[in-house]
Protein backbone atom coordinates (compact mmCIF):
# COMPACT_ATOMS: atom_id res chain seq x y z
CA UNK A 1 0.00 0.00 0.00
CA UNK A 2 1.18 3.56 -0.73
CA UNK A 3 1.95 5.60 2.36
CA UNK A 4 3.32 8.96 3.47
CA UNK A 5 5.41 9.25 6.63
CA UNK A 6 6.18 12.68 8.08
CA UNK A 7 8.88 12.86 10.77
CA UNK A 8 8.46 16.10 12.70
CA UNK A 9 10.09 17.77 15.68
CA UNK A 10 7.95 19.78 18.07
CA UNK A 11 8.57 23.44 18.84
CA UNK A 12 10.87 23.84 21.83
CA UNK A 13 9.01 26.78 23.38
CA UNK A 14 5.74 24.96 24.16
CA UNK A 15 5.32 21.99 26.57
CA UNK A 16 5.12 18.62 24.81
CA UNK A 17 1.76 17.74 26.38
CA UNK A 18 0.25 21.00 25.12
CA UNK A 19 1.55 20.36 21.60
CA UNK A 20 0.13 16.84 21.50
CA UNK A 21 -3.22 18.19 22.71
CA UNK A 22 -3.11 20.95 20.08
CA UNK A 23 -2.21 18.44 17.35
CA UNK A 24 -5.08 16.12 18.21
CA UNK A 25 -7.74 18.78 18.88
CA UNK A 26 -6.87 21.30 16.16
CA UNK A 27 -4.53 20.02 13.46
CA UNK A 28 -6.02 16.54 12.96
CA UNK A 29 -9.58 17.86 12.37
CA UNK A 30 -8.17 20.52 10.02
CA UNK A 31 -6.37 17.94 7.90
CA UNK A 32 -9.41 15.68 7.84
CA UNK A 33 -11.62 18.54 6.65
CA UNK A 34 -9.31 20.11 4.04
CA UNK A 35 -7.48 17.02 2.77
CA UNK A 36 -9.88 14.05 3.11
CA UNK A 37 -7.99 12.00 0.54
CA UNK A 38 -6.58 9.14 2.60
CA UNK A 39 -7.64 5.77 3.97
CA UNK A 40 -6.02 6.02 7.39
CA UNK A 41 -4.26 8.70 9.48
CA UNK A 42 -2.18 8.00 12.60
CA UNK A 43 0.21 9.92 14.84
CA UNK A 44 3.06 8.18 16.68
CA UNK A 45 4.48 10.20 19.56
CA UNK A 46 7.98 9.26 20.73
CA UNK A 47 7.85 8.36 24.42
CA UNK A 48 10.39 7.38 27.05
CA UNK A 49 10.55 3.78 28.22
CA UNK A 50 13.11 2.35 30.67
CA UNK A 51 13.42 -0.88 28.66
CA UNK A 52 14.04 0.73 25.26
CA UNK A 53 17.55 2.15 25.70
CA UNK A 54 18.47 2.97 22.11
CA UNK A 55 15.96 5.73 21.27
CA UNK A 56 16.83 9.26 20.29
CA UNK A 57 19.95 9.55 22.47
CA UNK A 58 21.71 6.81 20.49
CA UNK A 59 20.38 7.94 17.14
CA UNK A 60 22.88 8.04 14.27
CA UNK A 61 23.41 11.77 13.45
CA UNK A 62 22.42 10.99 9.84
CA UNK A 63 18.98 9.83 10.98
CA UNK A 64 16.08 12.29 11.21
CA UNK A 65 15.39 13.62 14.69
CA UNK A 66 11.67 13.67 15.47
CA UNK A 67 9.04 13.80 18.20
CA UNK A 68 6.14 12.48 16.13
CA UNK A 69 5.88 10.23 13.09
CA UNK A 70 2.66 10.94 11.23
CA UNK A 71 1.41 8.30 8.79
CA UNK A 72 -1.13 8.58 5.98
CA UNK A 73 -2.27 5.64 3.86
CA UNK A 74 -3.79 5.80 0.37
CA UNK A 75 -6.04 3.11 -1.07
CA UNK A 76 -5.10 3.93 -4.66
CA UNK A 77 -3.21 6.54 -6.74
CA UNK A 78 -6.43 8.55 -7.24
CA UNK A 79 -6.35 9.61 -3.58
CA UNK A 80 -2.76 10.81 -3.89
CA UNK A 81 -3.51 12.70 -7.07
CA UNK A 82 -6.47 14.42 -5.39
CA UNK A 83 -4.28 15.30 -2.39
CA UNK A 84 -1.59 16.76 -4.63
CA UNK A 85 -4.13 18.88 -6.50
CA UNK A 86 -5.79 20.13 -3.30
CA UNK A 87 -2.45 21.38 -1.99
CA UNK A 88 -2.30 23.62 -5.07
CA UNK A 89 -5.06 25.74 -3.54
CA UNK A 90 -3.21 28.62 -1.81
CA UNK A 91 -5.84 28.86 0.93
CA UNK A 92 -5.55 25.16 1.80
CA UNK A 93 -1.76 25.20 1.69
CA UNK A 94 -1.64 28.29 3.92
CA UNK A 95 -4.07 26.83 6.46
CA UNK A 96 -2.04 23.62 6.78
CA UNK A 97 1.30 25.42 6.99
CA UNK A 98 0.00 27.94 9.54
CA UNK A 99 -1.34 25.13 11.72
CA UNK A 100 1.95 23.21 11.46
CA UNK A 101 3.89 26.34 12.47
CA UNK A 102 1.98 26.31 15.78
CA UNK A 103 3.24 22.77 16.40
CA UNK A 104 6.55 22.00 14.74
CA UNK A 105 10.00 23.25 13.87
CA UNK A 106 9.21 23.21 10.16
CA UNK A 107 12.88 23.41 9.17
CA UNK A 108 13.39 19.85 10.45
CA UNK A 109 10.37 18.24 8.79
CA UNK A 110 10.97 15.13 6.68
CA UNK A 111 8.16 13.79 4.46
CA UNK A 112 8.63 10.41 2.80
CA UNK A 113 6.61 8.60 0.12
CA UNK A 114 6.76 4.90 0.91
CA UNK A 115 5.64 1.38 0.10
CA UNK A 116 4.33 -0.66 3.04
CA UNK A 117 4.57 -4.42 3.56
CA UNK A 118 2.53 -5.99 6.38
CA UNK A 119 2.64 -9.51 7.76
CA UNK A 120 -0.87 -11.05 7.67
CA UNK A 121 -2.56 -11.27 11.07
CA UNK A 122 -3.01 -15.03 10.68
CA UNK A 123 0.77 -15.47 11.07
CA UNK A 124 1.06 -13.34 14.23
CA UNK A 125 0.09 -13.48 17.90
CA UNK A 126 -3.70 -13.88 18.12
CA UNK A 127 -5.82 -11.37 19.96
CA UNK A 128 -6.27 -12.32 23.61
CA UNK A 129 -9.68 -13.59 24.66
CA UNK A 130 -11.77 -10.70 25.90
CA UNK A 131 -9.36 -8.11 24.46
CA UNK A 132 -11.23 -5.73 22.16
CA UNK A 133 -8.84 -2.80 21.70
CA UNK A 134 -5.86 -1.92 19.52
CA UNK A 135 -2.48 -3.44 20.54
CA UNK A 136 -1.27 -1.73 23.70
CA UNK A 137 2.42 -1.22 22.89
CA UNK A 138 4.33 -0.22 19.77
CA UNK A 139 7.96 0.01 18.74
CA UNK A 140 9.24 1.85 15.68
CA UNK A 141 12.71 1.44 14.18
CA UNK A 142 14.56 3.53 11.58
CA UNK A 143 17.17 1.64 9.56
CA UNK A 144 19.58 2.08 6.68
CA UNK A 145 20.50 -0.82 4.41
CA UNK A 146 23.95 -2.33 4.14
CA UNK A 147 26.23 -0.34 1.85
CA UNK A 148 26.17 -1.51 -1.75
CA UNK A 149 22.70 -3.11 -1.68
CA UNK A 150 20.07 -1.93 -4.13
CA UNK A 151 16.64 -1.00 -2.78
CA UNK A 152 15.11 -3.98 -4.59
CA UNK A 153 17.65 -6.44 -3.16
CA UNK A 154 17.25 -4.95 0.32
CA UNK A 155 13.47 -5.27 0.30
CA UNK A 156 13.61 -8.81 -1.07
CA UNK A 157 16.16 -9.89 1.55
CA UNK A 158 14.23 -8.18 4.36
CA UNK A 159 10.84 -9.61 3.40
CA UNK A 160 11.96 -13.12 2.46
CA UNK A 161 14.91 -13.58 4.80
CA UNK A 162 15.01 -11.40 7.88
CA UNK A 163 11.25 -11.24 8.57
CA UNK A 164 10.72 -15.02 8.54
CA UNK A 165 13.80 -15.45 10.73
CA UNK A 166 12.64 -12.88 13.31
CA UNK A 167 9.16 -14.38 13.41
CA UNK A 168 10.60 -17.87 13.92
CA UNK A 169 12.75 -17.02 16.95
CA UNK A 170 10.66 -14.30 18.65
CA UNK A 171 7.71 -16.45 19.67
CA UNK A 172 5.19 -16.93 22.44
CA UNK A 173 2.90 -19.95 22.80
CA UNK A 174 4.07 -21.27 19.45
CA UNK A 175 3.29 -18.07 17.51
CA UNK A 176 5.32 -14.92 16.76
CA UNK A 177 5.18 -12.49 19.69
CA UNK A 178 4.10 -9.51 17.57
CA UNK A 179 0.43 -8.53 17.36
CA UNK A 180 1.17 -6.57 14.17
CA UNK A 181 4.36 -6.28 12.11
CA UNK A 182 4.97 -3.87 9.22
CA UNK A 183 7.93 -2.68 7.15
CA UNK A 184 7.81 0.65 5.32
CA UNK A 185 10.28 1.41 2.52
CA UNK A 186 10.78 5.03 1.38
CA UNK A 187 11.16 5.63 -2.36
CA UNK A 188 14.15 7.61 -3.59
CA UNK A 189 12.10 9.74 -5.99
CA UNK A 190 8.41 10.47 -5.26
CA UNK A 191 6.06 9.08 -7.90
CA UNK A 192 3.16 11.43 -7.15
CA UNK A 193 3.62 15.20 -7.40
CA UNK A 194 2.37 17.52 -4.67
CA UNK A 195 1.40 21.04 -5.81
CA UNK A 196 2.89 22.45 -2.58
CA UNK A 197 6.69 22.44 -2.60
CA UNK A 198 6.81 22.84 1.20
CA UNK A 199 4.56 19.79 1.70
CA UNK A 200 6.23 17.55 -0.89
CA UNK A 201 8.15 14.35 -0.05
CA UNK A 202 11.92 14.65 0.20
CA UNK A 203 14.86 12.36 -0.55
CA UNK A 204 15.13 9.75 2.23
CA UNK A 205 18.10 9.32 4.55
CA UNK A 206 16.71 5.98 5.77
CA UNK A 207 15.82 2.80 3.91
CA UNK A 208 13.22 1.22 6.16
CA UNK A 209 10.87 1.95 9.03
CA UNK A 210 9.95 -1.20 10.90
CA UNK A 211 6.98 -1.31 13.27
CA UNK A 212 6.05 -3.97 15.82
CA UNK A 213 2.98 -4.02 18.06
CA UNK A 214 2.26 -6.08 21.19
CA UNK A 215 -1.16 -6.89 22.58
CA UNK A 216 -0.17 -6.52 26.23
CA UNK A 217 2.63 -5.38 28.51
CA UNK A 218 3.25 -9.06 29.30
CA UNK A 219 3.81 -9.80 25.60
CA UNK A 220 6.21 -6.86 25.37
CA UNK A 221 8.17 -7.99 28.43
CA UNK A 222 8.34 -11.49 26.95
CA UNK A 223 9.79 -10.01 23.75
CA UNK A 224 12.41 -8.02 25.70
CA UNK A 225 13.43 -11.15 27.59
CA UNK A 226 13.76 -13.10 24.35
CA UNK A 227 15.91 -10.38 22.78
CA UNK A 228 18.44 -10.81 25.61
CA UNK A 229 18.63 -14.59 25.19
CA UNK A 230 22.17 -15.22 23.85
CA UNK A 231 21.07 -17.61 21.10
CA UNK A 232 18.20 -15.41 19.88
CA UNK A 233 20.29 -12.24 20.06
CA UNK A 234 23.16 -13.83 18.13
CA UNK A 235 20.83 -15.30 15.50
CA UNK A 236 19.19 -11.94 14.81
CA UNK A 237 22.44 -9.95 14.99
CA UNK A 238 24.22 -12.29 12.56
CA UNK A 239 21.42 -11.78 10.05
CA UNK A 240 21.22 -8.02 10.60
CA UNK A 241 24.85 -7.47 9.59
CA UNK A 242 24.07 -9.07 6.22
CA UNK A 243 21.23 -6.63 5.65
CA UNK A 244 21.54 -3.44 7.73
CA UNK A 245 24.08 -0.79 8.59
CA UNK A 246 24.10 -1.76 12.30
CA UNK A 247 25.18 1.72 13.40
CA UNK A 248 22.03 3.19 11.83
CA UNK A 249 19.44 1.22 13.80
CA UNK A 250 17.43 3.52 16.10
CA UNK A 251 14.49 2.05 18.04
CA UNK A 252 11.71 4.20 19.49
CA UNK A 253 8.90 3.45 21.92
CA UNK A 254 5.85 5.34 20.62
CA UNK A 255 2.29 6.16 21.68
CA UNK A 256 0.06 5.64 18.65
CA UNK A 257 -3.07 7.75 18.14
CA UNK A 258 -5.55 6.53 15.55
Amino acid sequence: MIKHVALMKFRSDVPRADLIDRYEREHVPLVRSLLPFFSDYRRNYVADHPMVPRGRDQRDPAQPDFDVATQLWYQDPKQLIALGQALGDPAIEAAILDSEARLFDQSTMTILECDEHATPAAYLQPRRAGYSGWPAIKLMGLIRKKAGMTREAFIDRYENGHCPLALSVLTKDGMPTFAKYCRTYPVAAPRFAMASEKLSPSAPTIDAITEAWFWTEADFQHFLTQRTDPHVAATIADDEVELFDPSSIAIYFVDENL
